[in-house]
């Protein structure tokens, strides 16, 4: 029988050197999937929030502009209502 020489023993590390780098990357690649799909999803759910928030904002100055009281009420809350807007040109 013969002995196995210095290149074919290289090669056979080599495919194992490749074979074990191929599956962490795949290992890495499926993790940072799954880190992508949940910050898609929370980004969505931020959207859905704000738009919400945007849309309470938009009736709320609405409703102010009839009812004047609640203007300091919504100021000192951080919403702030344009009364009289000058058309741009």
């Amino acid at each position: 029988m013969r002995k196995p020489d210095f290149f074919t023993r290289f090669l056979g590390g080599l495919a194992l050197a490749g074979t074990l780098i191929a599956s962490a990357l795949c290992v890495y690649y499926l993790q940072t999937s799954r880190q992508l799909q949940r910050a898609h999803y929370t980004r969505a759910a931020i959207q859905q929030k704000r738009a919400i928030f945007q849309a309470f904002a938009n009736d709320t100055a609405e409703f102010a502009r009839a009812n004047p009281s609640l203007i300091p009420l919504m100021q000192g809350a951080g919403v702030t209502i344009v009364t009289n807007a000058s058309p741009r040109k």
